[in-house]
């Protein structure tokens, strides 16, 4: 699994775990989806770093 391939998996694990959360808080007042979602912009911002530097 090439560097891509990881983060786009980790991306998705973290989506997923993002709309349980807010599933289970419609009104985004838990803190954890707050973190999750920081979390989330770090890993779609690395895969967009890795995009850019293959060119």
């Amino acid at each position: 699994m090439d560097s891509l391939e990881k983060i786009s998996f980790e991306i998705e694990e973290i989506r997923v775990t993002m709309h349980e959360l807010i599933s289970k808080d419609p009104a985004l007042i838990d803190p954890k989806i707050l973190v999750i979602s920081q979390e989330l912009d770090m890993k779609i911002n690395e895969f967009n770093e890795i995009l850019r530097k293959k060119g």
